[in-house]
């Protein structure tokens, strides 16, 4: 039973992301990463009030939950739950979310 879903966006975070880890700090470190992320996405689906609203990043119903330094963007009243996105903290989040058509 899937409890959350990824979104294209989310995956193609996702994978960029591995990548980057693996390049720079070694395949072990991007494996604790992809294990410590999709255990924050089944913690979400079963718990979505983990995250909160951010008005300051965007004006959808979209909440955000940190794995540090990756803030998982999230649709909170649907099952499964829409995993939206995984954006690193220092990007500029807002721009990202309103450049995507989500």
């Amino acid at each position: 039973m899937t409890v959350y879903q990824l979104a294209p966006t989310a995956i193609a975070d996702l994978e960029e992301i591995l990548l980057n880890r693996s390049e720079h700090s070694g395949p072990e470190a991007a494996a604790q990463l992809e294990e410590n992320l999709l255990s924050a996405f089944e913690r979400l689906a079963f718990t979505p009030g983990l995250g909160h609203r951010r008005s300051d990043l965007t004006r959808k119903p979209y909440f955000f939950y940190l794995v540090d330094p990756y803030l998982i963007v999230y649709a909170r009243h649907v099952d499964p739950l829409p995993i939206l996105a995984i954006l690193h903290a220092a990007r500029n989040v807002r721009a990202v979310l309103a450049r995507r058509k989500q």
